[in-house]
């Protein structure tokens, strides 16, 4: 997971439709707050307004076309999902935990509750969002978000996520609650992430070689550290754990 930037301009579809049936949503809530508290009443979400053309390509870009939580890429792993950060459904604290409904509804259209991830991180993730503080969990577009302390990482708004995770080889090691917290919902360290990972580090470990050594062409150890420098790039897979892997000083040809 690395760092991304969002422009504060949302795409127009979810300014127009999307603020008119967000207002809509909201004041069916305040006429039957009992029923939809209760889960007998659900609101209307529109597919087609927050996974819009407009939306996806938009996320697409500023992630570099990659899942914002696992950096994988979506089309070398499975289709991508517009994925509501705090969901809009419903909400769990954890495994195990009563579902609450409703979910965070009138940030369905929200840009900033937007990201684009892999289908298997949205099924991971699904309708859970954690708190450090449950009984603080925001219910109803009447409060306020800032009373919340989220657990989960929004690599949105999370300056410097190294402080939270780090790499072991292929392995994404927590070092806080809520990097522990994140690599459990997301599922980070999946076995088939580990391995598409470690085929990523195999790859770096062979340029590594090719960088240091002597004996080959000026040309192709310029070429091999060429590559290198490419792989901590934003739009490179799994640049995260490239930078931790160059930074432990496996490499020593490293950029």
């Amino acid at each position: 997971m690395i760092h991304l930037d969002k422009p504060n301009d949302a795409p127009p579809v979810l300014l127009r439709r999307g603020a008119t049936v967000t207002l809509k949503n909201c004041e069916a809530y305040v006429r039957n707050r009992a029923a939809y508290d209760s889960g007998k009443l659900k609101f209307d979400v529109h597919t087609n307004i927050y996974g819009s053309s407009q939306v996806r390509k938009a996320l697409k870009k500023f992630q570099h076309n990659k899942c914002c939580y696992c950096e994988s890429r979506h089309l070398a792993t499975s289709a991508s999902r517009i994925d509501h950060f705090r969901p809009h459904g419903a909400v769990r604290q954890g495994k195990g935990s009563r579902r609450l409904y409703p979910g965070y509804y009138w940030l369905a259209y929200d840009w900033d509750n937007l990201v684009i991830s892999c289908e298997k991180c949205n099924r991971m993730k699904s309708d859970y969002f954690p708190l450090e503080k449950p009984s603080k969990r925001v219910r109803n577009h009447l409060d306020s978000l800032d009373r919340e302390s989220p657990l989960l990482l929004n690599p949105y708004t999370e300056a410097d996520l190294s402080k939270h995770l780090a790499f072991e080889g292929s392995a994404c090691e927590p070092r806080t609650e809520r990097g522990r917290v994140s690599v459990t919902v997301l599922g980070l360290n999946r076995l088939e992430l580990q391995e598409e990972r470690q085929c990523r580090l195999n790859e770096l470990a062979t340029l590594c070689v090719i960088a240091r050594e002597s004996s080959l062409s000026c040309a192709l150890r310029g070429q091999a550290k060429h590559q290198i420098a490419s792989f901590v790039q934003p739009n490179a897979r799994y640049s995260a754990m490239v930078r931790d892997y160059l930074a432990s000083g496996k490499c020593s040809s490293g950029p």
